[in-house]
């Protein structure tokens, strides 16, 4: 569980990083040490935070860049990942790690993709989903 939460926590960083480069630059709070058990104020903060960053990246009129569509994308990924490690943490079962760490690797994938094309870089091909056998 440790291992999976350090990589919630670094995918967190990764769209921060990447909200901060945007020509509007967005903000998000650090989760500091209260990542560690997934509960505290720091996590609701950023969580709130993560959504509302989610929301203003579609703008007033619902219109949306594709860097702004796969930012979203990015902390949804996120947002769902808590949610399993959440489950996860209360409830067992394998396939819930298999689940959260897909969800994190989009998460991070997505955010590198958005960063990548914000630099204007050729995003990386992406990478294939592990095996589930």
């Amino acid at each position: 569980m440790e291992q999976l939460i350090g990589r919630w926590t670094a995918a967190y960083e990764g769209i921060a990083k990447t909200l901060r480069c945007l020509p509007e630059p967005i903000s998000l709070p650090p989760l500091g040490g209260a990542a560690d058990d997934l509960s505290g104020d720091p996590i609701g903060t950023a969580m709130d935070a993560a959504a509302r960053a989610a929301g203003e990246l579609y703008g007033a009129e619902g219109d949306v860049s594709e860097i702004g569509q796969v930012l979203h994308g990015s902390i949804m990924f996120w947002l769902a990942a808590f949610d399993t490690l959440l489950h996860l943490r209360a409830l067992g079962t394998a396939y819930r790690e298999e689940v959260a760490m897909v969800l994190m690797r989009q998460a991070m994938g997505q955010a590198l993709t958005a960063h990548e094309m914000i630099h204007g870089r050729e995003p990386m091909p992406p990478v294939p989903p592990p095996s589930l056998n």
